[in-house]
């Protein structure tokens, strides 16, 4: 009599696992510069605070920029005076056409002028790229930032990401 060790086969799920060491990175992370030179006017956040995308963190200096938008402001106003009594002599054959027409064209330029100068103003608030925490502030009001310089960390951890190797002969 010879013994035997018998089992009875059965379907089960195959679990391979291999143990490997690896770290958690954030999902996003990078430092936060201006686009256009200026000096600092306020600080809008605290260091270590959660922020939103999009959320204002810094304010640069806009007294020469809105100068100057309320400047085109009174001359779009100016513009569209000149072009609506153009416009009633026209209809009254007082002017000719052309006339009329770069007195329109001129509010049109004075009105692109505006979005332009707005345009400049978004860009005196330095903005959170996306959702994270906000690491050391790195600047101080008062200070002149140039393009490029460093303002503030943001890291976003929501979700994480975890990097590491598998062994080749695993893969």
């Amino acid at each position: 009599v010879l013994p035997v060790d018998g089992r009875i086969a059965r379907a089960a799920p195959r679990r391979d696992a291999i143990a490997g060491s690896g770290s958690a990175v954030p999902n996003e992370e990078g430092a936060i510069t201006a686009e256009v030179p200026g000096k600092i006017t306020r600080s809008l956040f605290r260091e270590g605070e959660y922020c939103k995308k999009g959320q204002g963190l810094l304010e640069l200096d806009k007294d020469e920029l809105q100068a100057e938008r309320e400047r085109l402001v009174v001359q779009r106003n100016l513009n569209e005076k000149i072009a609506e009594r153009l416009q009633a002599l026209y209809e009254k054959e007082g002017v000719s056409l052309q006339d009329y027409e770069v007195a329109a064209a001129e509010v049109e330029k004075v009105e692109a002028d505006i979005a332009l100068v707005d345009a400049q103003l978004e860009k005196r608030v330095v903005r959170a790229p996306f959702a994270g925490r906000l690491g050391l502030r790195m600047v101080s009001e008062g200070s002149y930032l140039s393009p490029g310089t460093a303002v503030v960390s943001l890291v976003s951890t929501n979700p994480i990401k975890l990097e590491f190797d598998v062994p080749e002969k695993y893969s």
